[in-house]
């Protein structure tokens, strides 16, 4: 069966003198490839999620590839994805191997 998420996430300074401009979102997209499980940074300004003001900026897909915003966010996906038992639907055999972090 064939699954897919959004994984929208927002990050940066939190706390109470952090603003919004100090905050970025990022969205990652989940599918299953092959059998194998992966995730795809994708522009996030389409995404509704990025029109709440708690993030200064969304990111576009090309701003984070190739950044240490993009393995920052693949391992923020793998820490929900290990962690949430609610999503093991989602992420089967991933106890045995982590998700696959394909560039497309």
């Amino acid at each position: 069966m064939e699954h897919g998420a959004h994984f929208d996430l927002i990050m940066g300074f939190w706390g109470e003198a952090a603003r919004d401009e100090d905050r970025l979102s990022v969205s990652l997209e989940y599918h299953i490839v092959d059998g194998i499980p992966s995730f795809m940074v994708i522009d996030a300004r389409p995404r509704p999620f990025a029109q709440a003001a708690i993030a200064g900026r969304a990111l576009d897909r090309s701003e984070v590839i190739g950044t240490d915003m993009a393995g920052f966010a693949f391992k923020m996906v793998d820490a929900i994805a290990l962690g949430d038992d609610r999503l093991a639907e989602l992420f089967p055999g991933l106890c045995e191997a982590e998700a696959s972090h394909q560039v497309q």
